[in-house]
């Protein structure tokens, strides 16, 4: 294997890795927590009951992709608030992450080529499992990420 490819297998690796004896809420509720500690940014969770213990590639891939989100709100958005809304739709969850923060061209970030994985990763991730992924954005005006993810078992 080259290089190359030796790489591009690490990272499909690291971005499909399911979470190590964590369940969903957990991990979201540990992540906000440590983002509001040490960066000052305030996250409002809602999560629903029945999400909280979801697993597989589904529970990976929804915390991977609300993880990013949040990052990018604190890094790149500058922002102060964050909701991140999510719901259970029986075979299927819906989401919404929206942000304060200083907004963007979303075209920019997922047409052209990048060595970065961040939003273009959130939507491969959702495309992966069938699911959809929209940002909606512009300058000045924060960010709305809307996300739809079939559930796998549970």
């Amino acid at each position: 294997m080259d290089l190359l490819a030796e790489l591009q297998h690490l990272t499909y690796t690291l971005r499909t890795t399911p979470l190590a004896g964590v369940q969903l809420g957990e991990g979201l509720r540990d992540h906000t927590r440590r983002l509001t500690r040490e960066a000052g940014l305030e996250v409002d969770l809602r999560l629903p009951e029945s999400l909280q213990t979801v697993g597989g590639l589904a529970g990976t891939f929804l915390f991977r992709i609300v993880q990013e989100a949040l990052v990018n709100a604190r890094r790149h958005a500058g922002a102060s608030r964050v909701t991140v809304d999510l719901h259970d739709h029986g075979t299927e969850v819906l989401g919404v992450i929206a942000d304060d923060g200083r907004g963007f061209e979303p075209a920019r970030f997922l047409t052209q080529p990048s060595n970065r994985f961040g939003i273009r990763g959130m939507k491969e991730r959702a495309e992966l499992l069938g699911g959809s992924f929209e940002v909606e954005s512009s300058p000045g005006k924060g960010t709305r990420i809307r996300l739809r993810l079939p559930l796998d078992d549970r």
